[in-house]
Parts: structure tokens; sequence; C-alpha cells
């Protein structure tokens, strides 16, 4: 007769998205590794020596203690780092406007004020805020074309009788050069 095997269910597969898995301990090697370096330049000094510290894995080992240094420094200084963004924020804003009034300073208010609205809009990924452009003048050349070839100009309405956007382009080419050259000094 052959040796009886006790009979036990296969365990249950946890999913990573799990959030009720148990805090780990920081492993030796780690631990050793990282000794004498600071998490962050706020809360160095909150480093435990205690090997019996408990973690919470959040992409990086950091100890539970300094993560909540961290995030309360955070809650702290948020209205102080806001600001800072709202001053820089400006400061990109009038040096546009400057620039724009500098390069074409016949050009009037209400298209002043729309191309910084469009083309230098924070976030919006179009010419005035791009990065892939390294001349300030270039990216205010381009916004101002862009602004009088959809504005100043019948560019979206050909677009929109199926004509290709080159052959646009070069229909309406004239009109911009013309407009923008009278903007300028």
């Amino acid at each position: 007769m052959g040796k009886l095997r006790r009979q036990t269910r296969p365990k249950a597969k946890r999913s990573r998205r799990e959030g009720n898995k148990p805090p780990k301990t920081m492993p030796k090697a780690l631990r050793v590794k990282l000794k004498g370096i600071a998490y962050s330049k706020t809360v160095h000094g909150f480093v435990p020596e205690d090997s019996s510290t408990t973690y919470e894995q959040t992409g990086l080992y950091v100890p539970i203690d300094v993560r909540t240094a961290v995030e309360l420094e955070s809650q702290d200084t948020s209205d102080a780092r806001k600001q800072a963004v709202a001053q820089k924020d400006a400061r990109d804003r009038r040096k546009a406007r400057d620039l724009l009034l500098r390069e074409f300073p016949n050009m009037p208010k209400s298209d002043l004020n729309a191309v910084l609205n469009h083309a230098f809009l924070k976030g919006s990924r179009r010419v005035g805020k791009s990065g892939k452009i390294a001349s300030e003048e270039e990216k205010v050349r381009l916004a101002i074309e862009a602004h009088i070839r959809h504005v100043h100009t019948e560019y979206d309405a050909m677009i929109k009788r199926g004509m290709t956007r080159e052959r646009a382009r070069e229909n309406i080419w004239g009109e911009v050069v013309t407009l923008r050259d009278s903007w300028k000094k």
C-alpha cells in the first residue's frame, strides 16, 4: 500500500492590487547600503537605526516615520509652493507679453491678449510653451503666424472644405506675412 498524503487546499493567489499585504521590514543589504544616506534633505535625522522598524513599500523602502514627516512637511509647505508657482507663471506671462510687444509693437491689444491666452497657455504644449523650440523669438513669431492664420484668414474654412493643410497654408501665406509685417517695427 502506498503512502498516505495529507490533502491540502491550494493557496489562493493574492493580487498585487490587494492592499492587505503585511508591512515589510527593510532587507539588511538595503539597510546597510542606505546607512549614512539621508532620505531627503528635509527629513535627515529621522532615519531610524532600529532593525525592527516597519516599512511601507511606496516604490522605495522608506521608514514610515520618514514618509509621514515628508507628507506633513509637504502639507505645511503646500501654500508656499502654490504661491511660488503662481509667481513663476506671472513672470513667464510678463516675459512673453514683453517679448510680443517688443517684436510686434503695432499688434492690436485684443490680438496680443488672444495670443497670450492661447499660444502661451501653461500646460498647453502649444508653440509658445514648447520645449522643442529653443529661441523665444522663434516661439513668438510662430505663435503670431498661427494666430493670424486661424483668426485673420480663411484658413480654417479652406480646411473644412477639404483642402489639405499644406495647400491651405500656401494659399494664405501672403496674407499672413503682410499682416505680420504690419505689426512689426
